[in-house]
């Protein structure tokens, strides 16, 4: 049985009271998807670094609190969901997804952003909608390949509009 379930490319455990997963899980090599939306995780589960053909990680509706530096393994990720959870920071290990072109962070308590959320290169949309963030890191300005920065319902500071400005002079959509 096992050996069958190493070329499962797609895991949907939406809705299912989940705050745990077995190490096993690390042994589906061929995962591509895993959805854990609307469940109960308050960490990143461990065994999920181990997956490194994994590109959709979602995770929102959850109560995730933090993630681990570890996240940043997952080296093959491209879309990553974590809207609607409690986090207050990420780990600088997050300009590791060098993948990453989708970046979903809307309605959790984030107050600041690392300076590595400007090495995610390849990142194209960033969704930071309600949160708490009154700053944005210089280094946003090197996202070379965003289109849209979703940040309505902040509590921005003045001093940001230099930076938006920026953004927007560069054709990226910005939504305040």
């Amino acid at each position: 049985m096992e050996s069958k379930l190493k070329s499962l490319k797609e895991l949907v455990l939406n809705i299912n009271r989940l705050n745990t997963l077995p190490k096993s899980i690390s042994n589906l090599t061929s995962l591509q998807t895993l959805n854990l939306w609307r469940n109960q995780f308050t960490t990143l589960p461990e065994s999920i670094v181990n997956l490194k053909s994994l590109q959709i990680l979602g995770l929102g509706e959850n109560k995730l609190t933090k993630l681990q530096e570890s996240i940043g393994e997952l080296e093959s990720l491209k879309t990553l969901g974590l809207e609607n959870n409690q986090l207050t920071t990420l780990p600088e290990s997050i300009g590791e997804l060098e993948s990453l072109k989708t970046l979903r962070l809307e309605n959790n308590q984030l107050t600041t952003l690392p300076e590595s959320i400007g090495e995610l290169e390849s990142l194209k949309t960033l969704g930071l909608e309600n949160n708490q963030l009154t700053t944005l890191p210089e280094s946003i300005l090197n996202l070379k390949s965003l289109l849209k920065l979703l940040l309505s319902k902040n509590p921005l500071e003045k001093k940001n509009s230099r930076l938006l400005r920026k953004l927007e002079k560069r054709g990226v959509r910005v939504s305040k």
